[in-house]
């Protein structure tokens, strides 16, 4: 902890952006030796005990294209969420 705590005035970071940096830097984990695996066990952990499971994913592209005037006469979906591109919905 005391090197976390050093880590963090030396690089000014707060409690959210240290964590991150953990992730991201290896060199971070091995000054304040942490382990990637107790950084793993821990995250599952914490993911169990709240009813959560990681699992793999994708990362998608979208591009906001004007919809057919036809589309947007229709009856909308109301679970589907809207979204703006410059001034249009």
């Amino acid at each position: 902890m005391l090197r976390t705590h050093f880590m963090q005035h030396w690089f000014t970071l707060s409690d959210p952006a240290m964590k991150e940096a953990f992730f991201d830097t290896p060199l971070y984990r091995e000054f304040a030796q942490l382990q990637e695996e107790h950084i793993l066990q821990t995250t599952n952990e914490l993911l169990t005990e709240r009813g959560l499971m990681l699992k793999g994913g994708t990362a998608m592209y979208a591009t906001l294209i004007a919809a057919l005037a036809l589309a947007k006469n229709k009856e909308r979906n109301p679970e589907m969420h809207a979204s703006k591109k410059g001034n249009q919905w």
